[in-house]
């Protein structure tokens, strides 16, 4: 656990008298302050790390250091003679800065860090959580008591970034979303069975993101869509380990433990809907792809034919980045395992034998269900025959070339392609124009929708420009 503590050294002419109490001290350090910019002679600070190797635990809000080894790194030469110095060297050093410390071996030093425990609520509003802080600024102090009963005539309190709550990159500068519900020869449809949230700080950590869209399909696809918006984020949230949640740094285990969390997400709304028995899933369902951003990872978690696209400027040209695979029953490993499970996959057949559309998933003896996707949350009937609610999961790290994320259901990429999508999004993204983006995606879809037919689908976008 590292520590980076702002120590002011001051030179002697700067001081008048030696400080003998924390009041002293306390006026010292103002003074100093406001003259710091006036004083040629008064230094620059010194940063110092400070390293504890162990600690012990005395409540959420207060953790105390006592009796503990550390040693000294400073940034700046002019201290290199404290790196590694024992803790009989920094006492000379803080004395050297004229901070008065009793005699050595007559005191214990003591680390307390005080992090802030503000967070947000449903509601917006901060309030006080216990053992759950965010990555906010703590204080830091240092307390040299006397083994007597006298009093401490040594205190220094300076602000800093706890190592545990250190700050996390934000990895989106802007997003925005547009949907538009599908019409059947020019007249609306009764719902939209389309979804999509975006979750900032997600599951308690500063800068997480979480990004998802929905796509519901069947006679209550609109109600599956809702639920899974609804429960998805917190079923999530709960298979995150709160470990996780406060560490800055990401180990492959860590990011292991993520990805966990994400396929368990899924599963577990799929089991609540089948439990949800007001909601009719006999042969209605619902797509989700999710997007999970934290500094430069990035975890998408997909089921069915919503997509996830990065679009990335190399210098000199775009091009598009899947996040995400659509899950068709024609694709070889999906259809595998349908055929097993003694599903069977083709396209919908006419009276006079010719097949018509997309290939779709039938049970082996039956017309139903007909769903053109391998992979959905909801569809009971589909379930028996190998259409699974377990979502592929792609882990990516972003770099300087990633410039932003497009999400969308498929009203978006029936008739236009990633690349498609990814050139419209770029002259926007020049413009720093994301709701832009979003509109344009929508028109175009539109337009292509009634090139090939009377009927447009629904359509969800959300636009995310990075902050590579």
């Amino acid at each position: 656990m590292e520590y980076k503590l702002e120590n002011r050294s001051l030179s002697s002419s700067t001081i008048k008298k030696k400080p003998k109490t924390p009041k002293d001290i306390t006026q010292l350090t103002r003074s100093t302050e406001s003259r710091r910019k006036l004083l040629r002679n008064v230094s620059m600070p010194t940063v110092i790390n400070l390293k504890a190797k162990s600690f012990k635990k005395k409540s959420p809000n207060n953790i105390s250091h006592e009796n503990i080894p550390f040693t000294v790194k400073p940034k700046s030469r002019d201290n290199s003679h404290l790196l590694n110095s024992s803790k009989k060297d920094l006492i000379q050093f803080i004395r050297a800065q004229h901070f008065p410390l009793p005699n050595a071996g007559n005191f214990t030093l003591r680390i307390i860090e005080k992090p802030k425990l503000l967070i947000k609520n449903d509601k917006k509003t901060p309030r006080l959580e216990e053992n759950k802080p965010n990555t906010s600024r703590g204080r830091l102090s240092i307390r040299a008591r006397p083994n007597s009963k006298e009093k401490a005539n040594f205190v220094l309190t300076q602000s800093l970034i706890s190592p545990t709550f250190k700050e996390i990159k934000k990895a989106i500068r802007k997003y925005a979303s547009k949907t538009k519900t599908g019409n059947i020869g020019g007249v609306p449809k009764k719902e939209n069975q389309d979804a999509w949230l975006v979750r900032s700080d997600f599951a308690n950590t500063h800068n997480q993101f979480l990004l998802s869209v929905m796509d519901g399909h069947g006679i209550f696809g609109h109600k599956v869509s809702a639920f899974v918006k609804k429960t998805l984020p917190l079923r999530i949230e709960g298979f995150i380990p709160s470990e996780v949640t406060t560490k800055n740094v990401l180990t492959s285990e860590d990011i292991s433990k993520i990805k966990h969390a994400m396929a368990e997400g899924y599963l577990k709304v799929s089991e609540d809907l089948v439990n949800k028995k007001q909601i009719d899933i006999t042969y209605s369902g619902s797509t989700a792809v999710s997007v999970l951003i934290r500094g430069d990872l990035c975890i998408c978690a997909n089921v069915g034919d919503s997509r996830a696209v990065i679009g990335r400027f190399d210098g000199i040209k775009w091009s598009a980045m899947p996040l995400s695979r659509d899950h068709k029953p024609n694709d070889p490993l999906e259809q595998l395992r349908i055929v097993k499970c003694g599903g069977r996959v083709e396209p919908y057949v006419e009276e006079s034998g010719r097949f018509v559309g997309p290939h779709r998933v039938w049970m082996k003896n039956e017309q139903v269900p007909g769903l053109a996707m391998s992979r959905a949350l909801g569809d009971f009937v589909a379930s028996q025959v190998g259409v699974i609610a377990e979502p592929e999961i792609i882990e990516h790290r972003l770099t300087e070339a990633d410039k932003f994320i497009i999400i969308a259901s498929d009203g978006i990429w029936e008739f236009l392609s990633s690349q498609d999508c990814v050139n419209i999004v770029a002259s926007y993204f020049q413009l720093d124009d994301a709701e832009g983006a979003c509109a344009r995606l929508t028109e175009e879809s539109e337009i292509a929708w009634k090139k090939h037919d009377d009927v447009t689908d629904d359509i969800t976008v959300i636009v995310a420009f990075l902050n590579t």
